[in-house]
């Protein structure tokens, strides 16, 4: 028979590797989950909303343009800041322009104030996100950094969970409150601005950093200026910087559409898809916390390959749905599963290899300059996804 006490030791050691990141750690994990529920709630209906009102996928397409490229312009300026500045500033500079953005789309109708808003959130994402990475990164040393960017990760996917079955159900369930049938999509939007409020409060709450250094007048724009041609972190910045830019176009092409994919080729509902989704992010948050052991016996760079190889098999695979209809629905809900938990689950393992290869004043330019390469491609994709969802 098992040894029972090895069991529980066995135990004992994993959950301890998720234990000890301090009273900052814990407020960085719940920072993350706040901006996470509220990116979920957003990011879910809006695709949806959009449709319901009655904007074409090539509006959705150009609403994504023009908030990821109003985050690609801005994501290097803002790396480079975080290299000088306390990264608390750009947090709350992030934050607030993320609540002012997403508020907007709670007004009426109207494509040039939601482009207008969807510019606004783009460039908070573009001051928040590298700041908080870097902050993620500066708060436990390399050994720990996989446990706990999973164990931030796997927070914020619990909460992605419990969020998409809230948000894909306020539409069916307030349908008739309102003569336009709106109503629930503005909810679920205003729930998700709420979310970035709290947010906020949480990014005022951490402590400040301490000062950094400036060097002599001009050095740092010298310095910067020859990063990439200089720098030992260089290279290594661009080999990650590749890859996104592939994975990138092919994801903007795909995944925002993904919800009318449901919606429009299987007649799915929103509370249908929410819990398609919710599943998902259950499965991937499950994944996360064994990773960084798995990453430890195989290697970070095997997992990160392996799992993205398994994952672009899975989305090869996926037009077959229309191919064998008999089971069509039940094949693309399998495929679309598959795909989204092996692409992202690496995500902390990834982002923690990454932080782990550069120097640590160049963390938050490293993570601008990795997701400027995936989100400017992935805009272009979403904007060409819009024209071909529209043709059929």
């Amino acid at each position: 028979m098992p040894d029972i006490s090895s069991r529980r030791y066995a135990l004992w050691m994993f959950l301890s590797n998720y234990r000890g990141f301090g009273g900052q750690g814990k407020l960085l994990i719940l920072m993350g989950l706040f901006g996470g529920l509220g990116g979920a709630f957003i990011s879910f209906v809006l695709v949806l909303y959009t449709d319901a009102i009655g904007f074409s996928p090539v509006f959705f397409g150009t609403l994504m343009l023009i908030n990821e490229a109003s985050m690609a312009l801005l994501l290097l300026p803002s790396g480079i800041l975080s290299r000088r500045y306390d990264t608390r500033i750009l947090l709350m500079i992030g934050a607030i322009l993320t609540i002012i953005g997403n508020s907007i789309y709670l007004t009426s109708p109207d494509k040039t104030i939601y482009l207008g808003a969807a510019a606004v959130a783009g460039v908070g994402n573009a001051f928040f996100s590298p700041a908080y990475l870097a902050r993620l990164a500066g708060n436990t040393d390399e050994a720990r950094r996989k446990y706990f960017f999973s164990i931030q990760s796997f927070t914020s996917m619990i909460g992605f969970s419990t969020a998409m079955l809230v948000a894909g159900s306020l539409p069916d369930l307030a349908k008739n409150i309102t003569p336009d049938g709106l109503f629930g999509y503005r909810l679920a939007i205003g729930i998700g601005v709420f979310f970035f409020v709290l947010e906020l409060i949480t990014v005022l709450l951490i402590k400040k950093e301490g000062a950094k250094k400036q060097g002599k007048k001009g050095g740092e724009k010298a310095r910067i200026s020859l990063l990439f041609r200089r720098s030992k972190d260089a290279k290594t910045i661009i080999k990650f910087a590749i890859p996104s830019i592939f994975m990138g176009m092919g994801a903007g092409a795909f995944i925002p559409f993904l919800q009318l994919q449901f919606k429009l080729r299987f007649d799915l509902v929103p509370t249908e898809i929410g819990i398609i989704f919710a599943f998902t992010q259950i499965i991937m948050a499950a994944a996360i916390l064994v990773l960084p052991m798995i990453a430890e016996r195989i290697g970070s760079v095997h997992l990160i390959v392996r799992a993205e190889m398994l994952a672009t098999v899975a989305l090869v695979l996926m037009p077959l749905s229309a191919v064998i209809p008999v089971i069509g629905l039940e094949l693309f809900v399998g495929l679309s599963v598959v795909r989204t938990i092996f692409m992202n689950m690496t995500g902390p393992v990834s982002n923690s290899f990454a932080m782990s290869r550069v120097s640590p004043e160049n963390r938050g330019l490293t993570s601008s300059v990795i997701t400027v390469s995936w989100i400017g491609t992935h805009s272009i994709g979403s904007f060409l996804g819009g024209y071909i969802m529209e043709m059929s």
